[in-house]
């Protein structure tokens, strides 16, 4: 920006401001002055909208206030807290520096300024300035917003001396004009709005660079009385952090260190401006106490540190810990590939036992069905008694080790998935009462008594031979397992879950089955009674076979026992 430009601005913002000309203020409200100052701004070239915030003493909150024309209050607000988000804010208010600022994401791609307004018990407001692609002069727009920034912040702190003013216009035009002539008599009668201000304002007379009035706050941080004070020379009260003196006509925010009357010395911020008083050539300085935010920033640094050092112990802690994670993760996924390798394994060995055994039946029948049949012919032919009864027990162990051999390749078909099944609709009444003399006979020879209640009509679809096996399994329990009373076996029917269900109940008065075995007695293997003392025959197939054989058709076998007073067994088959 050149010098014309920058003097063109100047001119520009301090009859936007109207601050200093009293006899501009009675034409205004407050209101107005504060959008006429604030619309000075778009003077900058490269300036596209100016938006005010003012912060709210009950909550410490800035609040929107004003706008120049085309600044959509939304927007602005949505800028603002753009702003907050990425730090630019918060920087100029820890700094009380002009800051320019950047958005640059998907939706926004535009530069700010950022003006805190200072008085001497803080920041009482922001002004946020966005500008287009045609901005420039970064340097020297800064130095210029500074000196109107510290007019504007006059203006908005004395507004109540504005109001004053204003309320003239209500007297006499008498007393307008006494009034008005006071006011206006000289610069250097500023002091009732000078005064007002929370900052120490200091003005220089720019020919010898002594004071030529300061107001209260001045007086009272230097700790020099008013009367003193004026012929100072600005020399004497001043020194940068390096222990120079600046005494340049435009100076930004800047640190010093003001020297008090007692030799006592506290860091400011100041800013050095130039004024016209009539004829006359001013320099203001205006200056703000900051030890209490030099004090905050040497606590947060502090934070900062204790803060980083702690990251760094944490992130080293994490790290060592991470190691070790990753360490049993492998170590985990290891032993885990390891054990589906030996579980594939053990599948594999299982399904090709069951094969090989599938396979050698044969082999194991042919010579078990020979014994069978020898043992048969040689039954009728032999008379004597003591031949015959060793002839009934090789028949009876070889009739036991092919059943056995039969519960055995049968449970090999189910685990090499080579089982075959045809369901077909069966008369449930029928099957059964071709299955039951034999067990009823034996029922008979050991007194016990045999009860029978069929629903003759129910037909189900079924593997006839399936069926057949299971029930024979469970019958040949119930016989076994029963010394004294009685053996029953009924079919019904049942609604349950919003399914039919024909049910099969074979029950007992027998030896009966506690809790902690009910589950076991459905495992391949596995008896009621087990070990070197068990007192029952059999292999420990029956209830698996007929488990699986019922779940095939899409059934199921429930049971319900009590030891030493019997046990039901029902065969739940869907009704089609």
């Amino acid at each position: 920006m050149g010098q014309t430009q920058q003097n063109v601005f100047g001119q520009n913002f301090i009859s936007a401001i109207s601050g200093i000309d009293p006899l501009m203020l009675q034409e205004k409200s407050f209101q107005q002055i504060i959008s006429d100052g604030l619309e000075a701004y778009r003077k900058i070239k490269g300036c596209c909208s100016a938006a005010l915030y003012i912060i709210d003493k009950q909550n410490f909150d800035f609040q929107f206030k004003t706008s120049t024309k085309g600044c959509i209050k939304e927007e602005s607000e949505n800028t603002f807290k753009l702003l907050i988000d990425n730090g630019t804010i918060p920087n100029s208010l820890s700094t009380g520096e002009i800051t320019f600022g950047k958005i640059e994401d998907d939706k926004h791609k535009d530069c700010f300024f950022i003006i805190p307004l200072i008085v001497q018990s803080g920041i009482i407001g922001l002004i946020i300035l966005t500008l287009d692609e045609s901005f420039s002069d970064q340097d020297d727009t800064i130095k210029l917003c500074r000196v109107y920034s510290n007019y504007y912040t006059l203006v908005m702190q004395n507004h109540f001396l504005i109001e004053e003013i204003q309320n003239i216009k209500l007297l006499s035009e008498e007393q307008i004009t006494l009034r008005t002539n006071k006011i206006v008599k000289s610069a250097r009668e500023l002091k009732s709005i000078l005064d007002a201000v929370h900052a120490g304002i200091i003005i220089i007379d720019r020919e010898n660079m002594q004071i030529a009035d300061a107001n209260l706050t001045a007086v009272q941080l230097t700790g020099i009385s008013k009367e003193d004070i004026i012929g100072t020379e600005i020399g004497s009260l001043f020194t940068s952090i390096d222990g120079t003196t600046k005494l340049n006509t435009f100076t930004p925010n800047i640190e010093e260190i003001l020297i008090r009357k007692d030799g006592t010395s506290i860091p400011v911020i100041k800013t050095i401006a130039g004024i016209n008083l009539g004829e006359d050539e001013f320099n203001i300085e205006t200056f703000l106490d900051i030890t209490d935010q030099k004090r905050m920033e040497l606590a947060l640094q502090e934070a900062h540190d204790k803060l980083e050092q702690r990251v760094e112990e944490r992130t080293l802690q994490l790290s060592i810990a991470n190691k070790e994670l990753q360490k049993e993760i492998t170590e985990r996924i290891r032993i885990e590939k390891e054990l589906i390798a030996a579980k594939e394994r053990a599948e594999q060995s299982d399904k090709l036992k069951s094969v090989i055994l599938a396979n050698m039946q044969h082999e194991f029948r042919t010579p078990l069905i020979g014994i069978q049949g020898f043992s048969n012919i040689l039954m009728e032919e032999i008379t004597n008694t003591e031949h015959l009864d060793m002839l009934n027990g090789i028949y009876s162990s070889g009739q036991r080790l092919l059943n056995t051999l039969n519960s055995v390749l049968f449970m090999s078909k189910f685990e090499s998935d080579i089982i075959s099944m045809e369901l077909k609709a069966f008369n449930l009444s029928q099957l059964i009462n071709n299955i039951i003399p034999p067990f009823k006979t034996a029922a008979i020879e050991k007194n016990l008594e045999f009860r029978l209640n069929l629903d003759d009509e129910l037909m189900l679809k079924i593997d006839a031979d399936m069926f057949s096996q299971a029930i024979i399994n469970l019958l040949d329990n119930a016989v076994k397992f029963t010394k004294t009373g009685h053996i029953s076996v009924s079919i019904e029917k049942d609604s349950t879950d919003g399914k039919e269900w024909g049910l099969i109940k074979i029950s007992d008065t027998g030896i009966g089955i506690n809790d902690g075995k009910q589950e076991v007695i459905f495992k391949a293997f596995r008896q009621g009674s087990e070990g070197f003392a068990r007192q029952y025959e059999g292999n420990g197939l029956g209830l698996t076979l007929s488990k699986k054989m019922i779940e095939l058709m899409n059934g199921k076998i429930t049971l319900e026992s009590k030891v030493n007073s019997g046990s039901t067994f029902t065969v739940w088959l869907p009704i089609n």
